[in-house]
């Protein structure tokens, strides 16, 4: 999928969307919760049988940098002893 293909405007949208991944890995994206145009968007998916939080970085210059800071603030509240969401998977 092209990351020009990520308008992700929810009204644009027929959700669920099932998105494939490389290496067969799908997810379907059940809802939309925040969307930065040309960025990043948000949402609630199924992963596995599981309800899992998504984050899609598509501005292909700056998604590499935008991923490192979100890992960044997770080691950040481990460190601090505080609870955060495990990451399950990391897919180009």
């Amino acid at each position: 999928m092209s990351r020009d293909h990520f308008a992700l405007q929810q009204s644009e949208l027929e959700l669920p969307l099932t998105i494939r991944l490389e290496g067969g890995v799908s997810i379907e994206l059940q809802t939309i919760t925040r969307s930065l145009p040309k960025s990043r968007a948000s949402g609630v998916a199924s992963y596995q049988n599981k309800s899992v939080f998504v984050k899609f970085f598509y501005d292909e210059a700056k998604s590499l940098r935008h991923w490192q800071r979100d890992q960044e603030g997770v080691s950040f509240h481990i460190a601090s002893g505080l609870t955060t969401a495990q990451m399950v998977l990391a897919s180009k």
